[in-house]
Order: C-alpha cells, then structure tokens, then sequence
C-alpha cells in the first residue's frame, strides 16, 4: 500500500512504501536536517518558526513510523522505558504519602501515552479519587494518545508546543514535572524562557523529572545514522546536553539535583538514591567517563550511570525568592 509523502525540500512526493530502510532514513536525514537549520533563522516563539516545526515533526513522525514498520518494531512506548516508568510511579507514591491536596503530574511530550497508560493503571484508584490528576501535552495528539483520552475523561492533555501549553498553568501547581526526551527539542534560544515557565508552575518541593540524550554518547536524533560517534546533533535534537549542562541550567532556577540514578543493563533494575555525595561523585565522573575511545564501552558506562537521567527539587526556599523577584 503506498504511503506518499511530501518533502520539505521541494514539494516532490515520494512513496515511503518503495524505499528500503537505508533510503528512508537517508530521507529522513536530508529533510530534517535542511528543515532545522531553517528553524534556527527564524524568531524565537514566532509563527512562522511553530509553523515550520509543525510541518517537520510531522514529516519527521510519519517517516520513522515507516521505518517501524519494516523493522518490525513498535512506537507505541518510544521515548519512554519500563525502567523510566518505574521511577515516575515511584516519585508519585513519594508525593501521594507527603499530599493532603491532590498530586498533580506533568508529562511535557506524552507521545503515544505509554507513560499515562503506565501511570493510570498503577495509580487507578487514587486517579479516581481525585488523590492523582494528569496533565499534559505535546505538538501533536497521536491516534493512540487520543483514544486513552477518550476512554479516561479525568485526563488533561493539550495539543501544541511545551511554552505555549505550561505558560498557562497556575504558578505552583505541579508536583511532578516529567519529560522524557523533550529538552533535548528545546531551541536554544527558547530554552530560558521554558525552563523559567516549568519553575515558575513547579511546587516548592515538587519534582523535575528529565532524560535527555546525553550529548557525549550522541548525537542521538536522525544524525547519528550518518554521523561520526561524538559529532553535535544536526536534526530536531537542538540541545542534547550533558548530566552536568542539565544539573548547571536548572541550578540557576534553584532546582537542585536530588536523586543519583543507576541501571543494570539488560535487566529492569534501577536504582535512583537521595545522596547529594554520590550525586557529587556522577558530577566530577561525567567528563572523565566522556574521554572513553570505544563507543560501545562509553555507552554502557553512561548508560550504567544514568546520565541521561535527571530528578531536581525545586527548594522550598525558592518559592519566596521567586514572589519577591516578581513584586519588584
């Protein structure tokens, strides 16, 4: 069955059907590259570039869904692992224990609703009471996502991008702030303006809960198809960051790291610890674990140390600093 598709290059149609998987993602390389460099020369937040990235995403989608298809491989829990669930249930449980109000999370870039799924069914009875309620939103409402909204009404998901959906939130009104591969489409220069909106709606004491595609074992999008192990991110991927870029940036919002992260590989183990020590350790670790020549090793070891993975509070002390910067 054909699946034509419009390039963003030249308006030429092509059949995704009647490529082999090379020649897909050599499209998808060539198109979301031009379409990115395009996006980096247009205002930050204006129509125009929302309206470009809209158009890019979609092809961007529409062509790794095809690749799916002939690798055999499913979408439908892309950019979110068992693993990664099992900390977010865990840090809701923490927040359920701690909340006489209701626990609002936060999922920026649900995706085909594998962590909502995930959540709803771990947490049905305090969904339906009202102890848990779930919002968020992403650039594009996929098929999937939409029909466990249907079916789950207590749901508060928005389509468009992440400033334009959180910038309405009530300030201090999220305990659990989750993304899962979403900073990493952050434009930089957008950046300060979106993590300044997810500190303004974040709790006193709520959590920030990030994976980002660590920068030293990328790049990670479309790139890292054609380029060499190492090499800056040329697709989507605007700001893949390192454990200590993330850890920096949020420090200056007065979201502290809290949490150390570690995996066992090829298992469903994981371990995340409050130890500022250990958290110290990861920190001053990063860049000598960086200098490791063989991709394969560097990856196991980031991978075996959680480096994608950030959990920050914002400290309860921020909250007044914050009222008192906006009376000024």
């Amino acid at each position: 069955m054909a699946n034509i598709i419009t390039k963003l290059s030249n308006e030429e149609q092509v059949d995704l059907s009647a490529l082999s998987i090379d020649e897909l993602k050599r499209l998808h390389f060539d198109e979301e590259c031009l379409f990115c460099k395009k996006v980096l020369q247009l205002p930050p937040f204006s129509l125009e570039r929302k309206e470009l990235l809209n158009k890019g995403y979609n092809f961007a989608i529409t062509v790794k869904e095809e690749i799916g298809i002939k690798e055999g491989k499913s979408l439908v829990s892309h950019g979110a692992s068992k693993k990664s669930i099992k900390i977010l249930k865990k840090l809701l449980a923490e927040k359920l224990s701690e909340n006489k109000e209701p626990v609002v999370l936060y999922e920026a870039g649900v995706g085909y609703g594998y962590a909502i799924s995930e959540v709803l069914s771990f947490f049905s009875d305090d969904i339906q009471s009202d102890k848990i309620k779930i919002k968020g939103c992403d650039i594009f409402i996929q098929s999937k996502m939409q029909s466990l909204i249907n079916i789950n009404n207590k749901l508060e998901i928005s389509e468009g991008d992440v400033y334009d959906c959180i910038k309405v939130l009530p300030y201090n009104s999220v305990d659990v702030f989750y993304a899962d591969n979403v900073v990493e489409h952050f434009i930089p220069d957008e950046a300060e303006t979106i993590f300044s909106e997810i500190a303004r709606v974040l709790k006193p004491g709520g959590y920030l809960y990030l994976l980002i595609p660590n920068r030293y074992v990328g790049p990670r999008d479309v790139s890292g198809y054609f380029l060499p192990f190492g090499s800056k991110a040329q697709g989507t991927h605007f700001m893949e960051m390192s454990f200590n870029d993330i850890t920096e940036t949020m420090e200056k919002y007065n979201i502290f790291n809290t949490h150390c992260v570690l995996f066992i590989p090829k298992t469903n183990l994981i371990f995340s610890i409050k130890n500022k020590t250990l958290i110290k350790i990861k920190l001053f670790l990063e860049p000598v674990f960086a200098k490791v020549p063989t991709r394969f090793l560097r990856r196991l070891v980031f991978a075996l140390c959680g480096f994608s993975v950030s959990i920050n509070c914002l400290a309860c002390e921020a909250l007044e600093k914050r009222k008192t910067n906006e009376s000024k």
